[in-house]
């Protein structure tokens, strides 16, 4: 714009017109608002940035955490499989000695029964001896004796000779 002048006025410079300014005033007031908004971002962007480390830190804490506690649950299983193993092994040790004693009770009792079946049938054969040697006596001097009570009692020897004779035989097959 070019100024024209008069002689002996001062002219003045024309002042912007308001749409100028409110362009320039708009322009810094965008300026101002998208540097505050670029400002804005990078804080909340360095916020989160500094959020997320700490996040992934912890993250980290976290899984190393879950890596000993694996290990020590691994562990922990190991012990338990080998303290299931020595449960096992002293339950058949238990069973065992309870078999044992068992066996041994039931041997108690063989015994005592074997004992008195022995006694019973070493009675018989003493009572068989006596009696074979009486009646050897009797044969040497049969007209001393009756001869029915003499066969009657020959009779009696025989059966307890039989009995002293099944009984060892018994005895001799319940040992060996």
């Amino acid at each position: 714009m070019a100024r024209m002048e008069s002689p002996g006025t001062e002219v003045e410079a024309p002042e912007p017109s308001v749409r100028r300014r409110g362009r320039a005033g708009r322009r810094r007031l965008v300026a101002a608002g998208v540097g505050g908004l670029a400002l804005a971002l990078g804080g909340a962007a360095w916020v989160s940035f500094a959020r997320g480390s700490e996040w992934k830190e912890r993250a980290a804490d976290r899984g190393a955490r879950i890596s000993a506690l694996e290990g020590e649950l691994r562990t922990a299983e190991a012990d338990l499989q080998t303290l299931e193993g020595r449960v096992d092994e002293l339950a058949e040790e238990v069973a065992s000695a309870q078999d044992q004693r068992s066996v041994a009770e039931l041997t108690a009792d063989q015994a005592q029964e074997l004992a008195a079946l022995a006694g019973a049938i070493a009675e018989d054969l003493a009572s068989c001896v006596e009696g074979t040697t009486e009646l050897v006596g009797i044969v040497r001097d049969l007209e001393a004796y009756d001869p029915a009570a003499a066969s009657g009692y020959a009779e009696r020897v025989d059966e307890t000779c039989g009995r002293a004779l099944t009984g060892n035989d018994l005895l001799q097959d319940a040992l060996g």
